[in-house]
């Protein structure tokens, strides 16, 4: 009967120090540019996300796929993840999102609150899809001071790529292409038609 008592300290103390090394701010790894969210760099990626929405949605009305091509910039791909990664629920919520373009990949930086505890985050991903073939990985991950082993970041990834194969979210554009250098993002591929 002692050792249940024990064993519950033994996990508090534990999970106390995740938390505690996951809360310790982020090393700073410099070499990443000096960029701002804008809404000018807003607006220009909106513009261009006008004609790919028109043709997906007439590619729903006739059933017929539709060409698409779409070029993002460094600043754009910033300005929008800065964007979408604002306060949310009490509970749970991203803020203060950076998104770096590097060579085949996507850097990933920013705060995430969960109950009331603030966690700095960066996660360093590869992606390129070439003829369809679809290259993905998570190169690093971290919460604070801790780095998520390989084995979890494959898995991460794994899951990532067996919800897509299955339809969850269902995107619209079918991607050929996905390149992308440390300037920008070039996106090519055809609307479903469905």
């Amino acid at each position: 009967m002692r050792s249940k008592p024990l064993l519950l300290i033994i996990l508090l103390c534990s999970l106390a120090v995740v938390v505690f090394l996951a809360s310790r701010p982020l090393e700073d790894e410099g070499g990443y540019p000096s960029l701002s969210r804008s809404g000018l760099d807003l607006r220009r990626l909106d513009q261009k996300l006008e004609p790919v929405n028109r043709a997906i949605a007439e590619s729903r009305l006739t059933g017929q796929s539709q060409p698409v091509l779409l070029q993002i910039s460094e600043p754009e791909m910033f300005s929008k993840y800065a964007d979408w990664s604002q306060p949310g629920l009490a509970l749970l919520g991203i803020s203060g999102g950076e998104a770096y373009l590097a060579d085949d990949g996507i850097d990933f930086r920013g705060r995430l609150h969960i109950l009331g505890v603030d966690f700095e985050y960066a996660v360093k991903t590869r992606l390129r899809i070439e003829d369809e073939e679809r290259q993905v990985a998570i190169d690093s991950a971290r919460l604070g001071a801790l780095a998520a082993p390989g084995w979890f970041r494959d898995l991460t990834v794994e899951a990532i790529k067996a919800t897509v194969d299955a339809g969850l979210p269902r995107i619209p554009i079918e991607t050929k292409t996905l390149i992308i250098s440390d300037q920008e993002m070039v996106i090519s591929g055809v609307t479903r038609g469905i």
